[in-house]
């Protein structure tokens, strides 16, 4: 599994990423809430495996 720490998005735009599909024609966004590893992209008290591990405070000021 990777580490979280390892998940520390500090130029993360979602204005930008939105703002590019709705320019591009798309009219919705899904949001993937699990990385491809099983790394947990929310708070969770299930698994130690999630966001809340990241040094990234841009990740958690979403939720």
């Amino acid at each position: 599994m990777e580490d979280p720490k390892l998940v520390n998005p500090v130029d993360f735009d979602a204005k930008q990423i939105v703002g590019a599909a709705k320019a591009g024609g798309f009219r919705g966004v899904v949001i993937v809430a699990k990385h491809h590893d099983g790394l947990c992209i929310w708070p969770t008290k299930t698994t130690e495996h999630n966001i809340t591990k990241s040094p990234g405070r841009v990740a958690m000021e979403i939720w």
